[in-house]
């Protein structure tokens, strides 16, 4: 299954757009988080040469707007779709979904998607002393489960031990995303990547919130199974 990276605070390539937010473009017809501005995703999705009308569902990890920013363009550019995302979505969200044709979904729970791809439902975190409802997104092919999350607010290791805990007898294959480790410090970092490690993660790719030191220690840690990611960054799982 592919994975292509369509925002994220650096771009890999000139012609795309970076900035603060994340958004994954998931086996090309499912869309994960909307980065922070609706025109740089619009803009880079056209030069991926990603319609948007292939755009079947739209999952919010979570109410921010450097998740949700770019929702409006992507609403404005598919058929209606349906919108999934955790409980206690602000005023503001749920009017941009429902104005914009959009299906919201809340969950709380677990939610099977199709045969290969779950929802965790709601994971409670704290952002500036506030708790904060957040989801993450499981694939699972033949290599095994990957899990991609937005800001990882619950806590990155909290999100993997929760679905190891659903799929116990799977190999856990990657984990990327935003890890929000940008003011983490380097002895937190490096008991997280031993964290990642005993859970028997193989491939790591901090995005986003992140920050350069964590993006440098899982690099050195996990070597050849780190995965650099830019807006443009095309992953096979």
């Amino acid at each position: 299954m592919q994975l292509k990276i369509v925002f994220n605070n650096d771009a890999i390539r000139p012609d795309l757009f970076g900035g603060w937010g994340f958004a994954c473009l998931v086996d090309n017809r499912i869309l994960f988080d909307t980065g922070e501005d609706s025109d740089h995703l619009a803009h880079n999705l056209a030069a991926m040469d990603i319609d948007p009308r292939q755009i079947e569902a739209v999952i919010l990890s979570h109410d921010h707007w450097d998740h949700t920013g770019g929702l409006a363009a992507i609403l404005d550019r598919t058929r209606p779709v349906p919108v999934y995302a955790c409980c206690e979505l602000s005023r503001e969200t749920r009017h941009t979904i429902r104005q914009r044709g959009g299906e919201l979904i809340e969950l709380e729970d677990w939610l099977d998607l199709d045969q290969n791809l779950f929802l965790t439902g709601a994971l409670a975190g704290i952002h500036q002393n506030n708790i904060i409802q957040e989801q993450a997104l499981v694939i699972r092919t033949g290599k095994g489960l990957s899990i991609i999350t937005g800001c990882a607010h619950p806590g990155i290791v909290k999100i993997i031990e929760v679905v190891k805990m659903r799929f116990d007898d799977q190999p856990l294959q990657a984990v990327l995303g935003g890890f929000h480790l940008h003011a983490a410090s380097d002895g937190a970092i490096h008991r997280i990547v031993r964290r990642f490690k005993e859970l028997g993660v193989s491939a790591a790719g901090p995005a986003h919130c992140s920050g350069r030191s964590a993006q440098k220690i899982f690099q050195d840690s996990y070597d050849a199974h780190y995965l650099s990611i830019g807006a443009g960054t095309i992953v096979e799982v």
